[in-house]
């Protein structure tokens, strides 16, 4: 099973075929952005409460972001952005506070 999709699981099981429609297909991919994104979502509220909630990290996470993205018309790739130490920090320990 490692490394296929769920759509490749599920075509592939023992499911009988009229369960396997395309209206079913897409059900399941709705389900899944929703939790991702619902997950993702109470991740980053959370971090960024405690981020503001804490004036110093707040403090210190802007300055970064300031040199880092001077024009922000301009904004830098993620890749960019995940060299960033202090926001992959903030980031990381957020993801360790709140472990969805």
């Amino acid at each position: 099973m490692e490394g296929k999709t769920l759509f490749e699981v599920l075509l592939d099981s023992k499911l009988p075929p009229e369960e396997l429609t395309e209206k079913r297909m897409q059900h399941e991919a709705v389900s899944i952005v929703g939790a991702a994104f619902d997950t993702t979502r109470q991740m980053l509220t959370m971090i960024t409460f405690h981020i503001v909630d804490n004036p110093s990290v707040y403090e210190k996470l802007h300055a970064e972001l300031v040199e880092a993205i001077p024009d922000e018309k301009k904004m830098p790739s993620w890749a960019e952005l995940q060299k960033l130490p202090y926001l992959t920090a903030c980031i990381e320990e957020g993801k360790g506070l709140h472990p969805f």
